[in-house]
C-alpha cells in the first residue's frame, strides 16, 4: 500500500495549476443514491454482471499507434506503442486500465484518466478515482479539472491532459448523466422482490405448527412448555419422528407456503436492467448466438472503442502531430465470435482478395501465429485495380497475335 501511495503522489502530487474561482461544477459522480445498495448501483449483482460483460469485452480491444496518410496506414512500433498496448502505468496492464475506465463509464456516466505528458513524451496513463470533480478555468479561459481523490487530496489538471469518456451525454454541456436515477425504480423493484422471497422462505422454515396447552398459564410457563416440546419432539434427537401428546395439550402442524414471484415476472425485471445496458440474457450468461454477438458488438463495444480512439488521439498527440496522420485506434477481432461456418466462408471469400495475412486469419480460428505469417495471400484471379487496363489490353493483344498466327496464305487480313 505504501508503494502505491508513493507512486500516486509522484504522479498526482505535482503542483496544481493556478485557477480562478470555480465557474463550472458538476455533481459528485459517485454520490450515494440508493441506500439499499450501499454507495452505488454496482452493489447490485445484475448491474455488476452487465457492466462486467461490457468492460471485459471492450478491454480485449488492442490499442495501435498508426500513421495514416496518402500512402496508406503505417503501423508504428517502439516504446510508445508498447506502453499503450501492454502497460500504461506501473500498477495496471492495458486490459486492467481499459476495464476500469469502461466500468467507471457504465457506472457513473463519466470516466477519467490522466495522461502524464512531458512535452511530446507520454510517460504514462492513470485512471482517476474521485468523489468529486469540478470544472474550473483560469483568467485566460483555459479549462482545468479539479479532482478530490479517495485519499482526501485535491489535484487540478489541464483538461487537455485528461482522457474523458462520457455516456448518456444529454443534460449537461460537459459531462454525462449518472445512470443511477434512471435505474433506481427497476433496482428497487428487484431488491424488494428478492427480499420478499427471502423473508417468505425464512418464515415458512421457522413456523412448523401450533401447540395448544390447556389451562391458564403464566407467560414464563408457556415458554417452558414450548421449549420442552421442541426439545422432546422437534429436535434431531427424535429419531423415530413420532410425537405423543396427552390430554393437557395438542399440536397442530401448519403448512406455510411463501408467496413467491412468478419466474416470468422475475425474468422480466432482470430483462429491464439488461435492456438498459443494451444487453440480453444470452450475452450476460454467455449463451449468445452469432446474431446476439453482432448486436452486442455494434451497440456496446464499437461505440466505446470509437470514443477511446478519438480521446487517445486528441489527448496524446499535438495538433501538428495529428495533421501528419498520427492516430490511436482500438482494434477488435469481431470474427472470433462468429460461427465456424461463417469463419470458413469468410476465409474463402475475403482471404482471396488479400484482406488478411496468414496470422490474422489464424487468429480468427484461435490458432497461434506462425513465422513469416504476416504475408498476405491472394488468388491469381484478382488483379491490381491500377493495372486492370494493362491486364485487359494484354489479353486483347495476345488474342490478336494468336489470330494472326492462325491465318493461312489465302486469308485476307482486315487492315482497316
Amino acid at each position: 500500500m505504501k508503494e502505491i501511495r508513493t507512486l500516486f503522489n509522484s504522479v498526482f502530487g505535482k503542483k496544481s495549476s493556478p485557477v480562478s474561482k470555480t465557474q463550472f461544477q458538476f455533481a459528485d459522480i459517485n454520490s450515494p443514491t440508493f441506500s439499499m445498495f450501499g454507495n452505488n448501483i454496482y452493489a447490485s449483482d445484475v448491474v455488476r454482471a452487465c457492466i462486467h460483460v461490457i468492460a471485459s469485452n471492450v478491454a480485449k480491444a488492442k490499442p495501435k499507434y498508426i500513421v495514416k496518410n496518402s500512402t496508406g496506414v503505417i503501423p508504428q512500433n517502439g516504446t510508445f506503442q508498447r506502453m499503450i498496448a501492454e502497460q500504461p502505468n506501473k500498477i495496471q496492464n492495458t486490459y486492467d486500465f481499459i476495464y476500469k475506465l469502461v466500468t467507471q463509464l457504465e457506472l457513473n456516466g463519466n470516466a477519467f484518466a490522466y495522461a502524464d505528458i512531458d512535452g511530446t513524451q507520454v510517460n504514462g496513463l492513470y485512471t482517476i478515482d474521485s468523489n468529486t470533480a469540478n470544472l474550473v478555468c483560469d483568467p485566460m479561459g483555459n479549462l482545468y479539472l479539479r479532482f478530490y481523490t479517495w485519499m482526501g487530496k485535491q489535484y487540478t489538471f489541464p483538461y487537455e491532459s485528461i482522457i474523458h469518456l462520457r455516456k448518456h451525454y444529454a443534460n449537461n454541456e460537459f459531462y454525462g448523466d449518472n445512470p443511477s436515477n434512471a435505474l433506481m425504480p427497476t433496482l428497487q423493484l428487484l431488491q424488494t422482490t428478492n427480499e420478499g422471497i427471502s423473508n417468505g422462505v425464512k418464515q415458512s422454515a421457522y413456523i412448523r405448527g401450533l401447540l395448544t396447552v390447556q389451562g391458564m398459564l403464566q407467560p414464563d410457563d408457556i415458554e417452558k412448555q414450548k421449549q420442552q416440546f421442541m426439545n422432546d419432539f422437534l429436535s434431531s434427537s427424535n429419531n423415530g419422528g413420532v410425537i405423543v401428546s396427552d390430554s393437557k395439550g395438542s399440536f397442530t402442524p401448519l403448512e406455510m407456503k411463501p408467496m413467491l414471484v412468478d419466474a416470468d415476472q422475475m425474468a422480466e425485471i432482470r430483462n429491464m436492467v439488461y435492456r438498459f445496458f443494451n444487453l440480453n440474457e444470452g450475452i450476460v450468461t454467455s449463451k449468445y448466438t452469432e446474431q446476439d454477438w453482432d448486436s452486442f458488438y455494434e451497440n456496446c463495444i464499437e461505440p466505446v472503442c470509437l470514443q477511446l480512439s478519438l480521446e487517445f488521439t486528441n489527448k496524446l498527440f499535438t495538433p501538428t502531430e495529428r495533421s501528419f496522420g498520427n492516430q490511436i485506434i482500438f482494434e477488435t477481432n469481431r470474427l472470433q465470435y462468429a460461427s465456424t461456418k461463417t469463419k470458413i466462408s469468410l476465409a474463402k471469400d475475403l482471404a482471396a482478395y488479400g484482406l488478411f495475412t496468414i496470422n490474422e486469419m489464424r487468429e480468427v480460428f484461435n490458432l497461434a501465429p506462425v513465422p513469416d505469417g504476416d504475408k498476405r495471400l491472394q488468388t491469381l484471379n484478382v488483379v491490381n485495380a491500377q493495372r486492370a487496363d494493362e491486364y485487359q489490353l494484354g489479353d486483347i493483344q495476345d488474342s490478336k497475335n494468336k489470330d494472326d498466327s492462325n491465318m493461312g496464305d489465302g486469308d485476307i487480313k482486315d487492315e482497316g
